[in-house]
């Protein structure tokens, strides 16, 4: 599971943030309060682990859109990922820079840690990663014999891409590290991943990146007839629902999927994926007229709020399931009636995949814990992050106060607030 993301200067992002996720982590906060741009560093993340660095920056229109404030002379750019599995635990973070006066990318520099089998504890781990924060030649005595415990240092090639700066593989009691210690410029014909991808040491640790899945999802995307893709997990805004809906096995997570769309869009009682000129069109049954015929509309003229909740049914149930699963704002387009069934599919999903919401729903924040909510704000132009500040937590808890009550009486207050006892 990915149990913690960092950044600093990623659009909205100013200072440094941090975020700590559980089985479901649910951001909440004003509009333009940067809840996207949070959920946004994990898929940013997955797609750097899926390709590399240069299309991620590129379909974001480049780096100096991408720097908090939009200033080409902002500081460097700061992303980092901790991940714990059955077969170890990482961390991999990285520092985008520009490479000269029109902005060119570089990776000024990159580290990663990999400690397999029974991984030390999280602040051990975090230890040993910030060592590498430093060019080598500035360790002391101590942390390099606690870093290399005297082990010979070796230079390794990424598969078939070169690196134009010393790369180096560290191996001390089984754990791996590398540390890329000076700048690099990027080309993505010469240089199409950053270094850890392409070494067996990190695959762990990219694998469960490259599962992670956060869904933006627009009706006039679902809407619209799709060309088959066999693409997986879901592409982020749904351009392959069809394929996906289609891939769903009827005998592990189709009836469940049909006994979903009832709860929530009432008289749905079966779907199907049919094909017309090459083009995949999701069709869903509303029962039988009249007549006893059934009727069966495609997606054209379902409403968006169907659409919506259909398509983010299959990401919860497609195979492979994601390593985590993100949706920004789920409730939109649900009747309210029907958030809580929507909630108690999101938690079940939990069970399998990590979740991570946006949300401005007072019902949907009163069905998850207080603990796994985080105040998301702006000040002075960046965004900040917190837990929800423990007297709040203490009232809701108690069942003094529900979460929508607080909402409406004071606000969801952060950690570290005035009123924070």
């Amino acid at each position: 599971m990915i149990t913690k993301i960092c950044a600093r200067n990623f659009r909205s992002i100013g200072e440094r943030i941090e975020l700590e996720l559980g089985a479901m982590t649910v951001l909440v906060g004003p509009n333009a309060s940067g809840k996207s741009n949070v959920a946004d560093v994990l898929r940013f993340l997955a797609e750097c682990a899926s390709g590399g660095i240069d299309r991620p920056v590129a379909v974001r229109h480049g780096l100096d859109a991408l720097r908090h404030g939009n200033a080409r002379e902002s500081t460097d750019v700061l992303l980092e990922v901790h991940i714990e599995r059955e077969q170890g635990a990482g961390i991999w973070g990285f520092t985008l820079t520009s490479a000269d006066e029109y902005g060119a990318l570089c990776v000024k520099r990159e580290r990663a840690v990999w400690f397999p089998g029974n991984a030390p504890d999280p602040r051990t781990r975090t230890r040993f990663f910030e060592l590498l924060e430093r060019p080598e030649d500035m360790w002391t005595e101590e942390e390099r014999r606690t870093l290399l415990g005297g082990h010979t240092r070796g230079t390794t090639p990424n598969g078939d891409a070169e690196l134009s700066a010393p790369q180096h593989f560290v191996t001390h009691k089984g754990h791996h590290y590398l540390q890329v210690p000076s700048s690099f410029r990027r080309d993505a014909a010469q240089f199409p991943l950053l270094a850890p991808l392409g070494h067996p040491d990190f695959a762990p640790l990219m694998e469960e990146l490259r599962s992670v899945a956060i869904y933006s999802l627009f009706p006039d995307v679902l809407r619209a007839p799709q060309h088959p893709d066999p693409s997986k997990p879901m592409s982020t805004k749904g351009s392959n629902w069809a394929s996906t809906l289609r891939a769903i096995e009827r005998s592990t997570w189709g009836s469940e999927l049909v006994a979903a769309l009832g709860r929530i869009a009432s008289d749905i009682d079966d779907y199907r994926v049919t094909e017309a000129g090459g083009f995949l069109i999701p069709e869903f049954r509303h029962g039988l007229d009249a007549q006893g015929r059934e009727r069966w509309h495609g997606a054209a003229q379902e409403s968006d709020g169907t659409l919506r909740a259909a398509a983010l049914l299959t990401a919860l149930f497609q195979e492979p399931a994601p390593t985590l699963l993100g949706f920004e704002e789920p409730e939109l387009g649900v009747h309210p009636g029907a958030i809580p069934v929507l909630v108690d599919f999101l938690q079940e999903a939990s069970t399998r995949s990590q979740v991570l919401l946006t949300t401005h729903s007072p019902d949907l924040l009163d069905m998850v814990p207080i603990d796994a909510i985080r105040v998301v704000e702006r000040h002075n132009g960046a965004t900040t992050l917190a837990r929800v500040e423990e007297r709040q937590r203490e009232l809701v808890r108690k069942r003094l106060m529900s979460t929508s009550d607080l909402l409406h009486a004071e606000g969801l207050r952060p950690e570290g607030s005035t009123s924070d006892g």
